[in-house]
């Protein structure tokens, strides 16, 4: 009875793997002239930082639930255990 497989599924899964990480490090592009034309950003046309055009909104709450100590967030022992 045969019981080793057929190797060409581990080869295929290699090469995709293979494929898709350089896809994702180098992009897909191309240039015909002065146009450069990008299907899939790579690696280097990452921006760094956060996007706050829109505007950031935060909003404060009272905490409502007050310790066994009368301050606002502090929790003795028994009641964390």
């Amino acid at each position: 009875m045969n019981k080793k497989g057929k190797s060409w599924p581990l080869f295929v899964v290699a090469i995709l793997i293979v494929v898709f990480s350089l896809t994702a490090i180098f992009g897909v592009s191309y240039q015909y002239g002065d146009t450069k034309n990008i299907y899939i950003k790579g690696a280097s046309d990452i921006r760094f930082g956060i996007d706050i055009r829109g505007g950031v909104d935060v909003t404060f709450m009272k905490n409502r639930y007050r310790g066994p100590s009368g301050r606002p967030g502090h929790y003795g022992l028994r009641e964390l255990c």
